[in-house]
């Protein structure tokens, strides 16, 4: 029994019933951590579910299929298509015979391509030169370019590219697809996940801070003795 003349002191006073103060959890952190947890865990399933059907988007959006002809070889079957309206196209490149990794980045920094517009103008991009290549399973950005109305060819071939001692791995001819549009949905992705993470984890300080409460007096008619 405790002693009625000894007021309880401390944090562990809290739940005497003469103390003055009390320990309350604070709904509105909860709250506020449940949200942020759900919207981390929606970016992050989001995510790995995009990563994952990736291929098949680009599948969805192929207008023309070609081949990337091999170092040493003739020219591969280029990729034909007619536009209608002026705009961006990506051409990625179907490294599945290729281990993610140096590899697959060596073999698509080796493509180059040539595209022939309608007028007979022409343009040449090369995966080495696009910055970062956007990946989706087996399929890897080789570049991208803006098409006129018309008919237009693109034509790839793997030139050398790094040491000697990959010569082998561009001996291979390979497939590309031409897609309509620019690859920006990677970008919007990792800008989901960029948000994701950092949501997932402020949610769980929440929840703690909120599970956690904080001191509150009580009133008088919530005190006994």
């Amino acid at each position: 029994m405790s002693n009625p003349d000894i007021s309880p002191v401390g944090f562990g006073g809290t739940d005497h019933p003469r103390s003055t103060l009390e320990w309350r959890r604070n709904v509105w952190w909860l709250l506020l951590g449940a949200t942020l947890i759900l919207v981390g865990v929606a970016g992050l399933v989001l995510f790995v579910e995009k990563m994952t059907d990736g291929e098949a988007t680009v599948e969805g959006d192929r207008v023309a299929q070609g081949r990337v002809a091999a170092l040493s070889g003739a020219a591969a079957s280029p990729a034909r298509f007619v536009v209608e309206t002026a705009g961006p196209y990506t051409v990625w490149l179907d490294a599945g015979d290729v281990v993610a990794g140096r590899s697959r980045d060596l073999v698509v920094a080796a493509a180059h391509c040539t595209t022939t517009f309608a007028d007979g103008m022409t343009s040449t991009f090369r995966g080495a030169v696009q910055g970062a290549s956007v990946e989706f399973g087996v399929l890897a950005t080789i570049g991208t370019f803006t098409a006129p109305p018309g008919a237009v060819e693109v034509a790839c071939r793997s030139e050398l590219f790094g040491s000697p001692v990959s010569r082998q791995r561009l001996e291979i001819e390979r497939d590309f697809s031409v897609t309509n549009g620019g690859p920006n949905v990677g970008g919007l992705l990792f800008a989901a996940l960029f948000v994701a993470i950092p949501a997932f984890i402020f949610g769980l300080a929440a929840v703690a801070r909120g599970w956690t409460g904080s001191l509150r007096r009580r009133s008088p008619t919530e005190r006994v003795g």
